[in-house]
């Protein structure tokens, strides 16, 4: 089992997903998406999601929590068109992938959720799971071994070490020295602050 590192990009966050599939005994090539021919049905859910996915984003508006979910539907509707049409649409199917990825990615950043040590906590806990048996569509189950993952913790702790004006993590040596701003809001603040002494001496000048 590879160790998760400290610090992960998006490239090892998927092979941690490898790593999963490979060790329930899922074969390089399954599910991959790859197949020669059409699929109507699945373009024909594909629609459906494009129509959910307008419908949601004429109601952003009036309640800005759908704004997510509005682009999320969006991406996966894209995804399945993408895959209906086999390997012709192997770069649409990429396309769909990195901007699905991008869209998770930013709601996290903009609920400032720890999304990098939520998905490192996940991760552990699926490789707790046990491999499904034969004629079981799931690709794992939780067994006796299984192990919840405590995303209760992993909320704490980023709260925790948020800076206490712009939420996002600060560095644990400013923590360790009883600092609870991050450098960009302590630079922004300085720099308001030579600003605003400024345009003071420019009056008492003028």
């Amino acid at each position: 089992m590879r160790n998760c590192p400290m610090t992960l990009t998006v490239s090892q966050a998927a092979r941690l997903t490898g790593d999963f599939r490979r060790a329930k005994g899922l074969k390089a090539g399954d599910f991959d998406g790859r197949g020669s021919g059409e699929l109507p049905k699945l373009r024909y859910y594909a629609r459906h999601l494009l129509e959910l996915a307008h419908e949601l984003g004429t109601m952003v508006e009036a309640d800005p929590r759908l704004y997510w979910a509005h682009l999320q539907v969006e991406e996966l509707g894209e995804r399945l068109m993408a895959n209906s049409k086999g390997a012709a649409a192997e770069e649409e199917a990429l396309d769909s992938l990195a901007d699905s990825l991008y869209v998770l990615l930013g709601e996290a950043d903009a609920r400032r959720m720890p999304i990098e040590e939520a998905f490192k906590e996940v991760h552990r806990s699926n490789m707790t799971k046990q491999a499904a048996g034969p004629g079981d569509p799931r690709l794992a189950k939780k067994g006796p071994g299984y192990c919840k993952p405590d995303l209760a913790a992993v909320l704490k702790r980023a709260r925790d070490q948020a800076c206490v004006d712009c939420g996002y993590p600060v560095d644990p040596d400013r923590l360790r020295a009883s600092c609870c701003r991050c450098v960009d809001c302590e630079e922004r603040e300085e720099q308001a602050r030579f600003e605003q002494a400024r345009a003071i001496h420019d009056i008492e000048r003028g």
